[in-house]
């Protein structure tokens, strides 16, 4: 995967913007709380 020159070096990476159904969401927010991390970062791990 290549890095974006363009994106600037300020050290966070820009966010994921994904759309899905809402019991997809559920499913995915109750594995993440079972797990104790936030849904973004159990998605981004």
């Amino acid at each position: 995967m290549k890095c974006d020159p363009t994106y600037p070096k300020s050290g966070k990476t820009p966010t994921l913007q994904i759309c899905i159904k809402i019991k997809l969401k559920a499913q995915f927010e109750a594995a993440a709380k079972d797990e104790k991390l936030s849904l973004a970062y159990w998605l981004k791990t």
